[in-house]
């Protein structure tokens, strides 16, 4: 993807709107790899407090599981999850659902959750 003139994966200009839009940070769950990133590869970056409390506690209630989705934002209110889908190529799997499932059951709200639908166009 394109974000502002530099070529970026979807996750990291997911980011760049989030931060755009009130959110004060936001990382890249790479699971692929098992680590955060808020930059290309092969930068790496740790969760602040706050979002890695909320993290562990879904991990914990997930059977250790870490399919997490693949945006992890937050700010004042709390966090936010951002799954990124590609427009008719891509769909939720049942690793996405259950970590959805493990975070309504620790507190979270459907509000916390987004899909992003993208294109490339």
């Amino acid at each position: 993807m394109d974000c502002e003139g530099f070529p970026v994966f979807v996750e990291l200009a997911i980011i760049h709107v989030l931060k755009q839009h009130g959110f004060d940070g936001a990382v890249w769950v790479d699971g692929y790899r098992g680590c955060f990133r808020d930059a290309m590869p092969p930068a790496v970056c740790a969760l602040p407090a706050q979002a890695r409390e909320v993290y562990e506690r879904i991990a914990t209630i997930n059977s250790g599981r870490r399919g997490c989705w693949d945006v992890v934002a937050w700010n004042a209110e709390g966090v936010t999850f951002v799954e990124c889908k590609r427009k008719g190529k891509d769909r939720m799997t049942s690793n996405q659902v259950e970590w959805l499932e493990s975070a309504l059951r620790a507190g979270l709200r459907l509000e916390n959750f987004a899909i992003c639908e993208w294109e490339i166009g």
